[in-house]
């Protein structure tokens, strides 16, 4: 009961990471939008009525605390833009039926997440002696909710993980 909330817990969490990051970037926009209208409404009344009255010195430290705060928020947009849109995910090699990363980690095929407790499993349920015929690397992705396994042709004659890992290279 806690595994099947655990995962339709995880499966909404990735079905909202894109909603998060489209809100966010919808966010930022209206936030720049917002900020460049109040600034364009205002710059009338400040230019013609609070300019004048100010010293000198005030003025300049206005201009350089709005400065100051306008090159932050571009920071702050690059940083997320290179967040959101310029990072690349790993480049995955697929091979024996199960996408694989540079450090030689399975991932599933058709989510591309890292797959935990890979290794070389034979039918549940048995009891008897299993035959190495009868087994097949295999793990269960948890987000999709479906045993990923290797081709078995071209793994049947692998013997471990490790060897199978090391064919890779």
């Amino acid at each position: 009961m806690a595994d099947s909330k655990q995962d339709s817990r995880g499966r909404l969490l990735a079905a909202l990471k894109p909603v998060a990051r489209q809100t966010l970037v919808w966010m930022l926009s209206a936030l720049g939008g917002l900020l460049t209208s109040l600034w364009l409404v205002s710059k009338p009344w400040i230019v013609e009525f609070l300019v004048p009255r100010l010293p000198n010195t005030t003025l300049i430290s206005i201009i350089l605390v709005e400065s100051v705060l306008l090159a932050i928020l571009a920071l702050v947009v690059c940083a997320l833009l290179y967040l959101l849109y310029f990072k690349k995910p790993p480049e995955l090699l697929l091979k024996h039926g199960i996408k694989w990363d540079k450090d030689r980690n399975p991932h599933c095929p058709h989510c591309e997440r890292a797959l935990i407790g890979f290794g070389l499993h034979g039918p549940t349920h048995q009891y008897r002696e299993i035959t190495r015929d009868e087994m097949n690397f295999s793990a269960v992705c948890h987000p999709c909710d479906m045993e990923v396994s290797a081709d078995r042709e071209s793994t049947a004659h692998f013997n471990s993980v490790q060897e199978l890992k090391d064919s890779l290279r």
